[in-house]
C-alpha cells in the first residue's frame, strides 16, 4: 500500500528584540511568539484523495488547530529562542541593525 504524505503549513510571527546587556554586547531576545489563526494548512501530496481520507485530514486540522497555540507556545517558541540564544554575535549585530530599521520576521514552519 501507499503511504499518506501530507504537506504543513503554519506561519509563526515572532518579534526579535535586540537587548544590550550591562557590557554592551548585544543579544536578541524573542518577544511575542504567536501563530496566526487559521495559518495552518494540511494538504495531500499525492493528489486526489477519496473521501474517508479527506475527512481524516480535516479531522487532523481541527485538532491541531484547538492544539495549536499551546504547542507554539511551549514547544516551538522557546526552539526560537534557543536557536537565537547561540547566534553567532557578528550575525547578531548585523540583525540587530535590521531590526532597529523595523523589520519583523515571519518564520514558515
Amino acid at each position: 500500500g501507499h503511504l499518506l504524505k501530507l504537506a504543513v503549513k503554519l506561519n509563526i510571527t515572532a518579534q526579535v528584540l535586540a537587548v544590550k546587556n550591562e557590557e554592551g554586547k548585544i543579544h536578541l531576545v524573542l518577544g511575542d511568539c504567536t501563530h496566526s489563526p487559521g495559518s495552518l494548512q494540511i494538504s495531500l501530496l499525492n493528489g486526489f484523495a477519496p473521501l474517508p481520507i479527506q475527512g481524516l485530514v480535516n479531522g487532523i486540522s481541527s485538532i491541531l488547530n484547538q492544539l495549536l497555540p499551546e504547542l507554539v507556545q511551549g514547544e516551538v517558541c522557546p526552539l526560537v529562542n534557543k536557536v537565537l540564544s547561540q547566534l553567532d554575535v557578528t550575525l547578531v549585530h548585523s540583525i540587530a541593525d535590521l531590526l532597529i530599521h523595523g523589520l519583523e520576521f515571519v518564520i514558515k514552519v
